[in-house]
């Protein structure tokens, strides 16, 4: 039994009221996938009511639609460069980024089939859209310059096949949800006239899920969102080099690896604990906390939080000593207090933490780091240049750059190679116009 569909005035959707867009527009605007999309992944499929909304279709089109056709559109272009084909998947994956998302793709599929074999479709979308942002958002974009590289050698292959296996896998997986978009990427994917509503829904493979790396990168991506949100918060732009990040998680090399480059930091210092340069203090959640029994014992609980008296478990919890309470202690759960990290006199470390996780940034720079932020900020122009102008991503170019600012002196100096490999140019021409 499904719910209903109320209209934006929050009444039942009814011709006498009006309250409704007209459905030929409505699809004609934003396609049947993306009107799917949006009311199987809602409450109306648990029985519940929906308050049909125009901005969760747009929601389903940026989350799911583009997304899926981002990365196929990503596969192709450098597929058709390199002229590689589909056979079969006969490289072997060695590669840790092929390792996981083929770990991550199959933890999907279990996870789907439960869902589905429960009648949970909103649980069905809600994990596909996680899945689609860690294939784009980390997956192909750690793995650009595998696909950039000029020879197709086996770790190319592999990428290929990896992706190519991804996305053939995902059309089986959404076809029941977006039949339309599935069917025209599943027929160019595969080279072939017949239908993804033909063939069998993927099958589990249970020895391809590996949950050691699983972890790793979600420690890697938990680390990296905290990093990000500090550059954020002390406006330091992604391009901005930086000399060092702090972390209290232990990480092997690849590990440190990929944090260094997501966080664009020189280097990264693992220690067990941060009180050397910050208080940690804890702000409950009021709100969470005032729903549950545990508002009897409030006042407590928010002072011995924001005083630090709090101890926060390996899980994430937080506990707090209440002798009025059952065994002593009051427990908050990772979403019901946010820690709040104060620098110590001094201290130029920016922390942030979330459950199990803390990362500091040095916000420090000197002329070295600075010069070198310039640098990936005229290479991101030139690139916006290249784009803007129609050129392919194979084009070779030759670069003139003339400014009367002496900081191109510098920036060349220091970084002329980087930015012509980076960009695909050759600067064959500085003029600089510097008054004396």
């Amino acid at each position: 039994m499904t719910g209903v569909i109320n209209g934006t005035d929050g009444r039942k959707m009814s011709k006498s009221y009006g309250n409704y867009p007209d459905p030929r527009e409505t699809i004609e605007k934003y396609g049947a996938d993306a009107i799917r999309f949006y009311l199987m992944g809602g409450t109306l499929m648990k029985g519940e009511d929906m308050t049909f909304s125009e901005a969760g279709i747009q929601e389903s089109i940026k989350r799911v639609l583009l997304p899926l056709w981002n990365s196929y559109t990503f596969f192709a272009t450098y597929a058709n460069i390199d002229g590689w084909d589909f056979t079969d998947y006969s490289t072997p994956k060695t590669h840790e980024l092929d390792t996981w998302i083929i770990s991550r793709l199959h933890t999907l599929i279990q996870d789907i089939r439960t869902s589905m074999d429960e009648y949970d479709l909103q649980k069905t979308c809600d994990a596909i859209m996680v899945f689609l942002d860690g294939l784009n958002n980390w997956y192909i974009r750690r793995n650009r310059r595998r696909f950039w590289r000029s020879e197709l050698d086996a770790d190319k292959k592999s990428a290929y096949e990896t992706l190519h296996e991804v996305l053939v896998t995902m059309t089986k997986l959404l076809a029941p949800i977006c039949p339309f978009i599935t069917e025209h990427l599943y027929q160019h994917l595969m080279n072939t006239t017949d239908s993804v509503h033909l063939t069998d829904f993927p099958a589990v493979n249970k020895k391809l899920i590996n949950l050691e790396v699983n972890q790793k990168m979600a420690d890697l991506q938990a680390l990296t969102n905290l990093g990000l949100a500090i550059r954020g918060r002390e406006k330091l732009r992604v391009r901005q080099p930086l000399r060092a990040a702090t972390i209290t998680l232990e990480l092997d090399e690849s590990g440190l690896e990929v944090l260094r480059e997501e966080l664009n930091v020189k280097e990264i210092h693992t220690v067990k604990d941060v009180s050397e340069y910050v208080t940690i203090t804890y702000s409950p959640d009021a709100k969470k906390i005032g729903t549950t029994e545990r508002k009897q014992w409030m006042k407590t609980i928010i002072a011995d939080a924001k005083a630090g008296k709090g101890n926060v478990t390996p899980e994430g919890t937080l506990e707090i000593t209440v002798l009025e309470a059952p065994d002593g202690r009051v427990i908050l759960t990772a979403d019901e207090f946010e820690a709040v990290y104060t620098p110590k006199a001094g201290s130029t470390i920016a922390f942030a933490g979330s459950a199990g996780y803390v990362i500091g940034l040095d916000t420090t720079l000197d002329e070295e780091l600075t010069i070198e932020g310039y640098s990936r900020d005229l290479i991101r122009a030139i690139q916006d240049a290249r784009k803007e102008m129609g050129f392919e991503v194979t084009d070779k170019l030759n670069l003139s750059l003339n400014s009367d600012n002496e900081l191109l002196g510098k920036i060349l100096a220091a970084h002329k190679g980087m930015i012509e490999k980076e960009t695909l140019t050759a600067i064959e021409k500085e003029t600089l116009k510097i008054d004396d």
